[in-house]
């Protein structure tokens, strides 16, 4: 006998799903689970920020600023963000300060 007999599972689960009972139970709770998992899935937020970390934990590493990364996936502190766009960033090439 094979583990999975495809024929006797058909059978059972046409058996199965021609029960008046079982038909009566599928109307009624399956468009309320479906419902509910759109509900949860249009309600939960995408996550933005990192959950906070608890006082009694120690604080995690920092994480080092790869040279090359986009300013996108690792964006500069507002103060060296502002000095990149200054007069003095521009006109000075020895200024070593947030430049890649």
């Amino acid at each position: 006998m094979p583990v999975f007999d495809l024929k006797k599972n058909l059978v059972f689960y046409g058996a199965y799903h021609r029960d008046p009972t079982n038909v009566a139970i599928h109307i009624a709770c399956v468009p309320v689970l479906l419902a509910t998992g759109f509900l949860f899935g249009t309600n939960t937020p995408p996550p933005s920020h990192p959950p906070p970390h608890p006082p009694h934990a120690p604080a995690p590493p920092p994480q080092p600023r790869h040279p090359r990364r986009s300013n996108l996936l690792n964006p500069l502190p507002p103060p060296l963000a502002q000095h990149r766009r200054s007069k003095h960033h521009a006109a000075n090439p020895r200024c070593r300060i947030a430049r890649e």
